[in-house]
């Protein structure tokens, strides 16, 4: 499943998970489609807004061909930079958790 995803040309994608496996697993391209009244969906925009993704949201209200869609590229140098700033982080809290 998550190869799919990181072979895909394009993933559009409902949840959590899918966007998280698309960022991670380098995706060509992806959305994610929130419905109105997602009681979880400001998880997903702030995921998306801190890799500066937050133009890969779709709405209910969309009218973007698939030809539009892929315009929208992704920077995957700077999703690279966001992930390494991320996990340093996370190691550096850890360490000093654990000493």
């Amino acid at each position: 499943f998550i190869g799919y995803i990181g072979n895909a040309k394009m993933v559009i994608t409902d949840s959590f998970h899918g966007t998280v496996f698309s960022i991670i697993m380098g995706a060509a391209n992806f959305y994610t489609f929130i419905a109105s009244g997602n009681i979880r969906g400001s998880r997903i925009e702030d995921l998306l807004d801190n890799y500066a993704l937050k133009s890969h949201i779709l709405r209910e209200d969309f009218s973007k061909t698939y030809s539009e869609l892929q315009k929208d590229s992704i920077d995957h140098q700077q999703v690279l930079s966001v992930i390494n700033r991320e996990r340093k982080k996370s190691v550096d809290f850890l360490k000093s958790s654990i000493g």
